[in-house]
């Protein structure tokens, strides 16, 4: 892997690999079809148009994508996340206001992303860490018209642990699969979601809707049948007996 002091000398690549970037701007002149083995350290994006680019086994370190234009870009296999080593540095890298519609990410690590204010509709996520990302004021949804609002979401076998998925509007969306364990899912919007196989351990529900959600072999010891409306979810038989915990209701096998 070879440092790269100016990037702008890459200017008209239709491909980067095995290079080293750090405490740089991105140049907007630059914008390669792939970028492959790279890694990234302190890397401003701010503003850059990389509009469907490929990016293969990458790593960002304390990176920003603010207001970024990253539509139809694939991800594989690239990791956002840097373990604290202690120091007070912030290391996580942050993707506030960018658009990420219909973006692919495909066994990343998320871990600890900062996602406000982005647009994230028909984004698909297969097999990635997540834990703690922040998608608080992210805009899942697409507004059609002054009353119709659509979503189009594939996160599966996600690990989404201890996100913070508050007001979001997952109506229809598939999570099939995700660890949704000690998530905020406050005020979100899950009519019709597909949440089969979900582990939904201490799930913060306050206010959501369910309603019409798919249900079966998901973990439910988050959901209190006394506040939350369950009409017209699925759920398989051996699933009744935790939802009748809360209301003193003993179930026999």
């Amino acid at each position: 892997m070879y440092e790269i002091g100016d990037p702008a000398a890459l200017t008209g690549k239709d491909t980067i690999t095995q290079a080293r970037f750090e405490h740089l701007d991105w140049p907007p002149a630059l914008t390669p079809r792939l970028i492959e083995n790279c890694e990234f350290d302190t890397v401003s994006f701010k503003e850059s148009d990389l509009e469907g680019i490929e990016m293969k086994d990458c790593r960002f370190s304390a990176c920003t994508f603010s207001r970024a234009i990253l539509m139809d870009a694939s991800f594989e296999r690239c990791s956002f996340f840097t373990p604290s080593d202690g120091s007070a540095e912030e290391l996580r890298c942050r993707f506030a206001h960018c658009d990420l519609r219909r973006t692919q990410w495909t066994g990343c690590d998320l871990s600890l992303c900062e996602f406000p204010g982005c647009q994230l509709h028909g984004v698909r996520m297969e097999r990635c860490q997540a834990q703690g990302a922040d998608f608080a004021g992210a805009d899942f949804s697409w507004q059609v018209s002054r009353k119709m609002v659509l979503s189009d979401v594939q996160i599966l076998d996600t690990n989404l642990a201890y996100a913070n998925l508050t007001g979001a509007y997952l109506a229809q969306a598939s999570l099939r699969g995700s660890r949704l364990s000690h998530a905020d899912l406050s005020h979100a919007c899950l009519e019709g979601a597909d949440l089969r196989d979900c582990e939904l351990h201490q799930v913060i529900f306050t206010l959501a809707v369910l309603r019409n959600a798919d249900l079966r072999d998901a973990q439910l010891d988050a959901i209190d049948p006394r506040t939350a409306d369950l009409v017209g979810v699925k759920l398989k038989e051996w699933q009744l007996k935790a939802l009748a915990i809360p209301l003193g209701i003993e179930i026999e096998p």
